[in-house]
C-alpha cells in the first residue's frame, strides 16, 4: 500500500512533541515494493547501534534496517526517505544509512521533523529539528533553534530560513530576528502555504 503523504500538523501550533519510544500501529512499504501492516516501533541508531524498524504483526517480529525501507507510517504520521539529507547528527554519521524525515506539513514550503538520538555519559536525549525545502527542491534548510547536540552552529542560519518566506518580509522579519521557534513553525508554514501574510511591523508575540 502507498502511504498518502498528507498535511500532518503534529499539533497545529508546536513541533516540541517528543519522539514516542514505543510500539504504535502502522504500515511500511520496502524498497522492493513489499507491504505490511502491523505494530511499529522505529528507533533511530545510537549507541546501541544502527538504526531499525521492528515490525510485529500476525507473522511474528521482523527488523528491518534503513536501506531495505521506502517509507512507513506511524500512528498517523508519515516517515520518508533521505538518502542524501546533509545536516546528520552523529550517530547517523557512523553509516551511510538513510534517514526518515517525519512530514509535518505539504505546499510551497514543505517541513519535516528530524528525529535523531544525542548521547552524553549516561544521558540520552530524543530529539525533533524542523527542517524545512521549497516544493520542488531537494535543498533542506535547519530552523535557527538555539540548541541542536552534535551539529554544527553555522548549519542554522537565519537567513536561509527567512529566504523561503519570500512573499511574506514580515516573517522574513522574524525569522531574522530569532522569534520562529519549533513552538509556532508549524502554525507559520500552515499560514503561509494558505496564502496568509503576517501583518507589517506586527511585533512578534507567538
Amino acid at each position: 500500500m502507498k502511504i498518502a503523504l498528507c498535511a500532518i500538523l503534529v499539533s497545529i501550533s508546536s513541533l516540541t512533541k517528543t519522539y514516542a519510544q514505543r510500539f504504535q500501529p502502522g504500515a511500511f512499504t520496502l524498497t522492493n515494493g513489499t507491504t505490511g501492516e502491523g505494530m511499529l516501533f522505529y528507533r533511530e541508531a545510537g549507541a546501541w547501534g544502527p538504526a531499525k524498524l521492528t515490525v510485529k504483526n500476525e507473522s511474528g517480529s521482523t527488523k528491518y534496517e534503513p536501506g531495505l525501507i521506502q517509507e512507513f507510517q506511524l500512528a498517523g504520521h508519515a516517515y520518508v526517505r533521505e538518502d542524501a539529507f546533509p545536516f546528520r547528527a552523529v550517530f547517523d554519521r557512523r553509516r551511510p544509512d538513510p534517514i526518515f524525515l517525519e512530514v509535518v506539513e505539504q505546499g510551497s514550503i514543505e517541513l519535516y521533523a528530524y528525529h535523531y538520538t544525542f548521547q552524553a555519559g549516561n544521558y540520552i536525549s530524543y530529539i525533533t529539528l524542523p527542517v524545512l525545502r521549497k516544493q520542488g527542491s531537494s535543498t533542506y534548510v535547519v530552523l535557527n533553534v538555539n540548541k541542536a547536540p552534535s551539529l554544527p552552529k553555522e548549519t542554522r542560519d537565519p537567513e536561509d530560513v527567512a529566504a523561503l518566506f519570500d512573499q511574506d518580509p514580515e516573517l522574513q522579519y522574524r525569522c531574522r530576528s530569532g522569534n520562529v521557534t519549533p513552538e509556532n513553525i508549524v502554525n507559520y508554514v500552515h499560514s503561509y502555504n494558505l496564502g496568509v501574510k503576517l501583518p507589517s511591523g506586527m511585533k512578534a508575540t507567538q
